[in-house]
């Protein structure tokens, strides 16, 4: 066995290994460093987790190239290099930027691949060699990934700026900024009535669907919400990968309490998450119900809200106002609840039990027919809850109340 032979394999094959094994990890590092380095490319969480994926798959690309010595100039892009650098195209980042992300991540893996190289070699000339190697590599490397992403940009960026998609991003950013004040031609630009009563809605993915187009899913599931509330074609906006922004309108009011009884088919739209804001008209409307759709995203993001559920704004308003500061949040649920702050089954059973019951006016024969529950059960579990806090639960309960409405924005992640 030659030399070089032997550092692959006794050297080089299991650095690779360890780069691929902690594929995930890496990325998660790396892109917390591009974020410090290049705020401006990761504006939002969606274009953060599109950016960590594309690391992750150009580690898992890189891996098997140094283990098994591979001309780097066969590969390509993964595909979710390839949506990084597209999704950057659309929305105006600077290609400079996208591409030295490239240099920021390779001088990090090299330094990976240096110190574990390290490790393993028995002397100057044992590192040397696999050292010569894996540069022959990485280098290669970079430098048609640079090529390509560089390219995948070009063309990506020349084909938005020609379509329509982009004069209707570019309408719709200046709306909710504030920069338009002629609704009817906004609206003319859009195709869009904005003189009428809208309903802001937002749609996203949690986690990237196993198959197909997230974008065609979640235009869909828009779709299927304003049918469900029998409405007409919605406004949609992408609004990085793995999410979108939508307008439903109407000439006259819209019921917002059918919108938020829809439920969207699982089979049909798998982990698609749904929230919205309340009617409003006219361009001022279009804004501001926008926000408030924005606002119960977060809450239904961070309540861990279930798939093909309506989230409304009007139901979480309070959790809206209070999710910006979440430390402030669970040191009040905390404070509060105590013990019945836990999510376990039981514990959660007390809180809803708790809840109402107060909302119904420490009625226990009224709280358990909305419960479903016979009265004892009721007294009983309100027995428990008062040895849990520690006190009683009558008189002021205010402070009580709330922090039984914000406490799934306390619960750990």
């Amino acid at each position: 066995m030659s030399g070089t032979d032997d550092v692959q394999q006794r050297l080089i094959a299991p650095v690779a290994d360890e780069i691929e094994a902690r594929a995930h990890e890496l990325s998660g590092v790396l892109i917390d460093r591009f974020r410090a380095e290049l705020p401006e490319l990761y504006p939002d969480a969606e274009t953060f987790e599109l950016g960590r994926a594309s690391i992750e798959a150009t580690l898992r690309t890189v891996a098997p190239l140094l283990r098994d010595g591979l001309d780097p100039a066969i590969v390509e892009l993964p595909p979710e290099t390839i949506a990084n650098a597209r999704e950057g195209a659309r929305q105006g980042m600077p290609v400079g930027g996208l591409l030295r992300t490239y240099r920021i991540g390779e001088a990090a893996i090299w330094q990976i691949i240096l110190s574990e190289l390290a490790k393993r070699a028995d002397g100057a000339a044992d590192l040397a060699l696999a050292v010569e190697r894996c540069a022959e590599v990485m280098f290669g490397y970079v430098d048609v990934a640079l090529g390509l992403a560089e390219e995948t940009y070009a063309a990506e960026r020349e084909r938005f700026a020609r379509s329509s998609a982009a004069l209707r991003a570019e309408t719709i950013a200046a709306i909710l900024s504030g920069r338009v004040t002629d609704a009817h031609a906004a609206g003319a630009r859009l195709r869009h009535d904005l003189s009428r009563t809208h309903v802001g809605v937002w749609a996203w993915l949690e986690h990237p669907p196993e198959h197909g187009d997230p974008y065609a899913l979640l235009e869909a599931a828009v779709g299927e919400l304003a049918h469900g509330a029998r409405l007409g074609a919605p406004l949609v906006q992408p609004l990085g990968t793995h999410a979108v922004a939508g307008w439903i309108s109407a000439a006259g009011a819209i019921d917002a309490e059918r919108l938020g009884a829809v439920r969207l088919d699982p089979e049909a739209f798998p982990a698609v998450m749904i929230a919205i804001g309340e009617p409003a008209a006219g361009l001022e409307g279009f804004r501001t119900t926008h926000a408030q759709a924005s606002s119960a995203r977060r809450v239904a993001s961070l309540a861990r809200r279930h798939p093909g559920q309506v989230t409304r704004f009007a139901r979480v308003e309070l959790q809206a106002l209070v999710s910006g500061d979440l430390d402030r949040v669970r040191e009040f649920v905390q404070r509060e609840l105590g013990p019945l702050a836990a999510g376990d089954d039981t514990t959660l059973r007390l809180a809803v039990t708790l809840r109402s019951y107060l909302d119904e006016h420490a009625s226990r024969s009224r709280a358990a027919a909305r419960l479903g529950v016979h009265e004892n059960t009721v007294r009983y579990r309100i027995k428990q809850i008062e040895e849990l806090l520690g006190r009683s639960v009558e008189g002021d309960t205010l402070n009580l109340r709330v922090a039984l409405a914000i406490a799934p924005l306390a619960r750990e992640r």
